[in-house]
């Protein structure tokens, strides 16, 4: 009769584990899809009450169970791509595929210089068509007020140019309505073109936005060039206001590509065009 007390004990302490810990977790997806080290991801999933580990590619990392579906954790230190893996009581979840890290990140913005052109592995110039053949510009000056720009010298309907508006607000000039948070490209007859140059080969993520800053804006043509020829993306903007984003990622670049982000004008006046670019290299 003991014994059979002792069998129940037993059985009813195998019930009452699985009862707290629940089912095996699961890994559905993470957001974003690569970041760099420090940054929040935003990992779902299920059953993921009583986690007590994230790891990235091996790595643990510091995190928070915010509900059983959703764990925010930061990417650990010297972290690589690798799988994400989240344990609890109950087992453990692997992710379907790698997440990327970052090395290194580029903003067209942010890397902008009034003085240097080109200024690291941005440069800014036109070209005489579409893919046609890129000519920095040599003239730096100031557009209008708080207006650093680099221009080609020339005047309607040949003149071009690329700006960054410095003030920390929205600025008017004529019908442009010109955003401190991305660059102004102006073209004409030529085509304008902010080019970066990769500088080391890898694999890269290029993403961002252009739109239309000209209250009489058209239609503009707006694209992504590499090495001067392929086209990665190509849209265009009809409205002021009217705005494509692209999204490239997992693009394998050797080192010395040009990436060439272009707008050209059908009507050769007032069609300008803003521009916000990231282009970031995977650890």
């Amino acid at each position: 009769m003991q014994y059979r007390k002792q069998t129940l004990f037993v059985f009813l302490g195998m019930s009452f584990t699985a009862a707290c810990y629940g089912q095996a977790p699961t890994i559905t997806s993470f957001n974003p899809p690569l970041s760099a080290v420090g940054l929040p991801v935003y990992i779902a999933g299920t059953n993921f009450t009583g986690a007590t580990s994230v790891t990235f590619d091996g790595l643990k990392a510091p995190f928070l169970v915010d509900s059983p579906e959703l764990i925010v954790a930061l990417v650990p230190l010297s972290a690589s791509n690798g799988l994400v893996k989240v344990t609890t009581p109950s087992g453990t979840a692997t992710s379907s595929q790698a997440y990327d890290i970052v090395s290194t990140s580029w903003q067209a913005i942010q890397s902008f210089s009034s003085t240097s052109n080109p200024n690291g592995p941005w440069a800014y110039g036109s070209e005489p068509s579409l893919a046609g053949a890129f000519t920095p510009f040599t003239i730096g000056t100031t557009c209008f007020t708080d207006g650093p720009c680099w221009i080609n010298g020339e005047s309607y309907p040949n003149s071009a140019a690329v700006m960054l508006n410095t003030s920390l607000y929205m600025q008017q000039y004529l019908t442009i309505i010109v955003p401190d948070n991305m660059l102004y490209i102006a073209p004409e007859a030529n085509v304008v073109s902010v080019r970066w140059t990769a500088p080391a080969t890898g694999k890269y993520w290029i993403f961002g936005e252009f739109e239309g800053l000209d209250l009489s804006l058209p239609n503009v043509t707006v694209a992504i060039y590499e090495n001067g020829t392929t086209v990665l993306y190509d849209s265009s903007l009809t409205f002021f206001g009217d705005y494509v984003t692209f999204n490239l990622y997992g693009l394998t670049m050797r080192e010395g590509t040009t990436i060439d982000f272009v707008a050209t004008s059908t009507d050769a006046a007032n069609d300008n065009v803003g521009l916000a670019a990231t282009i970031d290299q995977l650890k």
